[in-house]
């Protein structure tokens, strides 16, 4: 008898200890989920994104979600904001005028080198990638096997004046765009580009000096 209850006892200790250890399916889900900002027609939203970089759709409204899916995209250095915009002339205002009050970030020393954009095959930074240095245009990735292939990017500023790196829908830097602008000193990447809604569709590059 006493052998059974410390069999018992040693089951139910093992099962105890097992379950605190159990991660939910739930508790999986929040702790993938990203939250990013937006500003689209002068007004900022907070939208959580899941782990595939797909928004939550919960709370968000279709508008916001078409936007998010179908405008042009502008992310100004470090402010991890996504500037939503469906008017091309609008978004170059915008840049222009972001870009007037850059001032240079951090030791100059850092800051005599070039400015770079690359695309990469696939998410986080894997697979072959593609890019250029300075000022460099692709008007068609398919000459070089990259037509729809850009998963994500990273884009670096090493120069001494502001730098924009384009990413287009389409070839001949035509469809909606993800544009990257960025002060001396700033990096930014890109693990997923289903967030800005280009995932696997950019068929164009741009990158320029200001």
């Amino acid at each position: 008898m006493k052998k059974v209850s410390l069999l018992i006892a040693l089951c139910l200790t093992i099962f105890s200890c097992s379950k605190e250890g159990i991660i939910t399916e739930e508790e999986l889900v929040l702790e993938n989920v990203l939250t990013k900002t937006f500003v689209y027609e002068s007004n900022e939203y907070t939208v959580q994104f899941n782990g595939d970089g797909e928004p939550v759709e919960s709370g968000v409204s279709e508008k916001l979600l078409r936007a998010i899916s179908s405008s042009n995209v502008v992310e100004i250095g470090n402010e991890d904001i996504f500037y939503l915009f469906d008017d091309i002339n609008e978004m170059n205002t915008f840049i222009q005028e972001k870009t007037a009050t850059f001032a240079i970030e951090g030791d100059m020393s850092k800051v005599a080198g070039i400015a770079r954009s690359t695309g990469y095959q696939h998410e986080n930074y894997l697979g072959f990638p593609l890019g250029g240095s300075g000022n460099f245009a692709y008007p068609s990735l398919r000459p070089h096997g990259f037509n729809d292939l850009i998963s994500s990017c990273i884009v670096t500023n090493q120069s001494s004046r502001a730098y924009l790196a384009q990413y287009f829908e389409h070839d001949n830097y035509r469809g909606r765009v993800y544009n990257v602008v960025l002060s001396p000193g700033q990096v930014k990447a890109v693990p997923n580009m289903r967030s800005v809604g280009l995932h696997d569709k950019v068929s164009s590059m741009i990158g320029r000096y200001l």
